[in-house]
C-alpha cells in the first residue's frame, strides 16, 4: 500500500513537471496506472475540451521502431470511424516522455461494475458492442492484445468503449510485468511468449463473458469453469457452453479464429434477449456472395424506345395561369388627385392669405346639390362670393382697419394719462401743505402757490 502510495505520488509530480502537453493540454486527476499506461484526466486549453492524456514509458522514445510504431498507430487510430472504439487525437513527446491524447468520455470502467448482479439482457447488449468494436477494428488490422474490463468502458447510456486498442504491439508488454489483476483475462500462449493476435482478443472476450454471467473468473480447467455456469445459470448454460467452450480453450489452434465467428455462435443465444435495434449485425465483408445461376439469361434494360413497344404517351403537364399586367392596368379607375391648397399671394395692397381650411383638399369632393324648384329664390350673394365669381375661384381680401377709430383710441389714452398726471400732482400739493402746517412753515411763494391750487 505504501508503495502504491508513494508510485502516486512520484507520477503527479512527474506531471506538475510537464505541465502543459504541447503548450495545451493540461493534466489533472490519475484515472488509471498499469503496467505501461497511466491515464491522467486533462483538458484541450486551446478549445476547452475535456481529454484523456496517457502517459507511457520512456523506453519508447529510446527505440526508434517502437516510436515508429506508436506515431503509425496514432495515425490508423485517428482514421477509424466506429462508436464503440475510442478515439485518438494526437501523439508526441514531452521532456523525452511519449503521451497519447484521446477523446473525454463520460464513462466507468467495467471492471468497477463486474461485481454486480447482472441480467442476460444486460450481458447480451455489452458483449454484443464488444465484439462488433473488435470486428472492426481486426477488419483494419488493429489487434487489441489488452482487453479486459478495466479498458472496457460504459458510458451513462449503456454504449461501451474500447480504449487502448493496439497498444499492445507498440508497449510489448512482457508476461512478468502484467498485473495479477489483468492475468485472467491474458491468453495462456501469451504467457508462452507469443505476440497477440484475434485469437487473444477472443479468449479476452469469453472471459468477460463469463465472469457477467457468473460472477465468477474462470478456473485454469474450462470443465469446471462449465460445471459452475451450469449451477449458476442453468436457463442459458446448455446453448452458451458449447460456444464458451471454444472461445476459452487453452489451445490456441482449438479456439475461434476471429471474433467474427466467435459472434456467430454467440449471436443466436443472444438475439433472444436483445431488441431488433442492438442485434448482432454481420459486417459486409462476412455477408455471402449471392451470384446468379449459370442458366440464367443477363438481364435486358427495358426502354420505352425499344422496336415493337409502342411508346407511353406522357400527359402534358397543367398549365400555370397567366396574368396580362397590361389589361391589368387599363381597368383600373382613374383616381383624381385633389388639387394642391392654394398659396399666399403679395401685392401692393399687402399678403393676401387664404382662408381655405388646410385638410380641405383632403375631403372628398361634394356632391352636385340637387336641383331646386322653380319658385324658390335663389339666395343674395354675398361680397364675397361675387369676388369668387369674378375671378373664377375663392379668393379672399385682407381687411383694411378703420382709421376714426384708431384716432379716437388715441385721443382717450392723452386724455387719461393728463387726468392721471392732475391728480398725482394735487396728492403731492395736500401732503406738503398738511406737512407745513404741523412744522409752522413760514409762508413761501412755493406755498403760496400750491395754496391758491
Amino acid at each position: 500500500m505504501v508503495a502504491l502510495v508513494h508510485s502516486l505520488m512520484r507520477k503527479r509530480t512527474m506531471s506538475s513537471k510537464l505541465g502543459a502537453l504541447a503548450g495545451r493540454y493540461i493534466l489533472g486527476q490519475l484515472l488509471d496506472k498499469d503496467e505501461m499506461v497511466s491515464t491522467f484526466e486533462g483538458l484541450d486549453s486551446k478549445r476547452n475540451w475535456p481529454v484523456l492524456v496517457k502517459l507511457l514509458p520512456k523506453a519508447l522514445t529510446n527505440d526508434p521502431a517502437r516510436r515508429q510504431k506508436l506515431e503509425r498507430l496514432a495515425e490508423r487510430l485517428a482514421a477509424l470511424e466506429h462508436p464503440n472504439l475510442q478515439s485518438i487525437i494526437e501523439a508526441g513527446w514531452e521532456e523525452g516522455v511519449p503521451y497519447l491524447i484521446a477523446e473525454g468520455i463520460a464513462a466507468t470502467p467495467l471492471a468497477e461494475k463486474m461485481g454486480q448482479d447482472w441480467s442476460v439482457e444486460q450481458v447480451a447488449r455489452v458483449v454484443t458492442q464488444i465484439g462488433q468494436a473488435l470486428i472492426h477494428a481486426h477488419e483494419q488490422g488493429l489487434i487489441h492484445g489488452r482487453l479486459s474490463p478495466q479498458k472496457v468502458l460504459l458510458a451513462a447510456d449503456d454504449s461501451v468503449i474500447i480504449s487502448e486498442l493496439g497498444l499492445e504491439a507498440v508497449l510489448e508488454t512482457p508476461w512478468a510485468q502484467v498485473q495479477e489483476a489483468l492475468m485472467p483475462y491474458l491468453a495462456p500462449e501469451r504467457i508462452q511468449g507469443w505476440l497477440p493476435d484475434a485469437r487473444a482478443d477472443v479468449y479476452a472476450l469469453g472471459v468477460i463473458l463469463y465472469e457477467m454471467i457468473t460472477g465468477l473468473q474462470p478456473d485454469d480447467s474450462v470443465e469446471q469453469a462449465l460445471s459452475w455456469l451450469r449451477e449458476i445459470a442453468p436457463e442459458i448454460a446448455p446453448e452458451l457452453e458449447p460456444v464458451l467452450a471454444r472461445a476459452l480453450d487453452k489451445d490456441p489452434q482449438r479456439r475461434y479464429t476471429t471474433v467474427g465467428e466467435f459472434m456467430a455462435d454467440l449471436q443466436p443465444i443472444l438475439s433472444r434477449y436483445l431488441e431488433p435495434a442492438d442485434s448482432f449485425l454481420p459486417l459486409e465483408s462476412e455477408l455471402p456472395e449471392v451470384s446468379a445461376p449459370p442458366d440464367a439469361p443477363p438481364p435486358v434494360l427495358i426502354t420505352p424506345a425499344m422496336e415493337g413497344i409502342p411508346a407511353i404517351p406522357m400527359p402534358e403537364p397543367p398549365r400555370l395561369p397567366t396574368f396580362d399586367w397590361a389589361v391589368f392596368e387599363q381597368n383600373l379607375p382613374a383616381i383624381p388627385l385633389p388639387e394642391p391648397p392654394p398659396m399666399p399671394t403679395i401685392s401692393s395692397e399687402g399678403i393676401e392669405f387664404p382662408t381655405v381650411a388646410p385638410t380641405a383638399f383632403l375631403e372628398k369632393p361634394e356632391e352636385p346639390p340637387a336641383p331646386q324648384k322653380k319658385k324658390e329664390l335663389a339666395a343674395s350673394p354675398t361680397p364675397s362670393s361675387k369676388a369668387a365669381s369674378s375671378q373664377g375661384k375663392f379668393s379672399p381680401q385682407l381687411t383694411q382697419p378703420n382709421i376714426n377709430t384708431v384716432n379716437v383710441r388715441r385721443g382717450l389714452r392723452i386724455v387719461f394719462i393728463v387726468v392721471a398726471v392732475i391728480l398725482l400732482l394735487t396728492f403731492v400739493c395736500c401732503c406738503w401743505l398738511i406737512y407745513a402746517s404741523d412744522l409752522n412753515i413760514a409762508s413761501t411763494p412755493l406755498s403760496c402757490l400750491l395754496s391758491l391750487i
